[in-house]
C-alpha cells in the first residue's frame, strides 16, 4: 500500500478552481405515512449543496486555497449561502449574482421511514451560464492550476471551458446526475480525470455497469476516448482507478455509517487535496476514499472538523 500523505511534509503546490452548481437544499421528512393529495406534516431541513460548491467547502477546510464559480439569484439564501462558503475560506469573488433568478434548489421529500418519495428540483439558473461570462471569468481561474467542472452548466459553455483553459491547467470533471453525463461526450479528449459513480458511468457509455468485466471496458473505451484518468465509486466495496497502467479496484475504508450524503463529493475533494500536495493520482484517491469514509460517520455533508492529519490517519489503516 502507498505511504499516506504526510501533512507535516508536503506544502500545497497548486490552487483549485472549483465551476458549478451551488445549491439550497432543503430535506423534508414526513411524520407520518405520505397521503397524496392533502397537507402531510413534516419536519424540513435546510443546507448548502451543490456538486461543485461541497468539494469547493470540503477542499478550503483541508487547508487548499480554493475558487468558486457558479450562478446565484440574489435572494437572502443565496446571500447566507456566500457567506458560509467565503467563511470556509472559499474565494467567492467569481461568483455570478442573477437579477430576476432563483438561486437552485434541490427538494427531497423523504416518508417517515427516511425513504425518498420525490425530489423535485429547480436548477434553471444554469440553463443561462453562458460562454461569455466565462471568458469574463477567465483572468481570475486561470491562476489556479487544478480545475474541478460539474456537469450542471449547459454542454456548450462546459465544451467552452474544455477548449479555452490554459494549457498548464488540468482540467477534472465530475458528474453531476444520469441525464448531464452526455455532456461530456462531445469533448471527452479535452478532460484529464472524470470522477462518476456507477451509474454515471453507465449512462456515459450507454450501458449498465455489472462487474468487473464491464468496468474495464468502460475504463478502455474511456481512455481511447481521449480522456487521462478515470475514477469509479462502486459504492461500499471502494472505488474503481482508471489509467494506462490498467484498471484496479481500491477498496474503501472501513466507516461506522450514520449518513451516506455527501460521501462521492468529499472523496472528489480528498482527491484534489491530494493531487494539489504533489501525491500520484492512486494516493490521491485513497485520501479521497478516507476523508469520504470520515464524512460518512458524521450528519453533516461536509465535515468542519477534519485535518488533513485526521484524513492520513485513516488512509493509514485503510486496507
Amino acid at each position: 500500500m502507498p505511504h499516506p500523505a504526510d501533512p507535516a511534509r508536503s506544502a500545497f503546490r497548486h490552487s483549485l478552481a472549483c465551476i458549478g452548481a451551488a445549491n439550497i437544499d432543503r430535506k423534508l421528512m414526513l411524520l407520518g405515512p405520505a397521503i397524496p393529495a392533502t397537507t402531510n406534516a413534516c419536519r424540513i431541513t435546510t443546507t448548502d449543496g451543490g456538486v461543485a460548491r461541497n468539494v469547493a467547502e470540503n477542499a478550503a477546510r483541508l487547508g487548499a486555497e480554493v475558487a468558486f464559480f457558479s450562478r446565484l439569484g440574489q435572494e437572502n439564501e443565496a446571500d447566507g449561502l456566500l457567506a458560509r462558503l467565503a467563511e470556509a475560506g472559499v474565494d467567492v469573488a467569481p461568483v455570478l449574482r442573477i437579477a430576476g433568478a432563483a438561486t437552485a434548489s434541490y427538494n427531497a421529500v423523504l416518508d417517515h421511514e427516511g425513504e425518498l418519495v420525490i425530489a423535485p428540483s429547480d436548477m434553471t439558473i444554469y440553463d443561462g451560464w453562458s460562454a461569455a461570462e466565462c471568458e469574463a471569468a477567465l483572468p481570475a481561474l486561470a491562476r489556479h492550476k487544478l480545475w474541478l467542472m460539474d456537469t450542471n452548466a449547459p454542454e456548450a459553455t462546459l465544451r467552452w471551458l474544455v477548449h479555452n483553459r490554459p494549457q498548464d491547467v488540468s482540467l477534472i470533471a465530475n458528474g453531476a446526475s444520469l441525464t448531464k453525463m452526455a455532456r461530456l461526450l462531445t469533448f471527452l479528449e479535452g478532460i484529464d480525470l472524470v470522477f462518476c459513480n456507477r451509474d454515471e458511468a453507465g449512462a456515459l457509455i450507454g450501458k449498465p455497469l455489472k462487474g468487473a468485466g464491464d468496468l474495464r471496458s468502460y475504463g478502455d473505451w474511456l481512455l481511447d476516448s481521449g480522456v487521462g484518468a478515470g475514477v469509479v465509486t462502486w459504492g461500499k466495496e471502494g472505488a474503481w482507478l482508471i489509467d494506462r497502467q490498467g484498471t484496479r479496484l481500491l477498496p474503501a475504508p472501513k466507516a461506522k455509517v450514520v449518513d451516506v450524503t455527501g460521501a462521492g463529493d468529499s472523496l472528489v475533494a480528498g482527491a484534489l487535496v491530494s493531487l494539489a500536495r504533489g501525491d500520484t493520482l492512486e494516493n490521491a484517491v485513497r485520501f479521497g476514499q478516507a476523508l469520504a469514509s470520515l464524512t460518512v460517520e458524521a450528519e453533516k455533508s461536509v465535515r468542519d472538523d477534519l485535518t488533513l492529519a485526521d484524513v492520513a490517519a485513516r488512509m493509514a489503516i485503510a486496507p
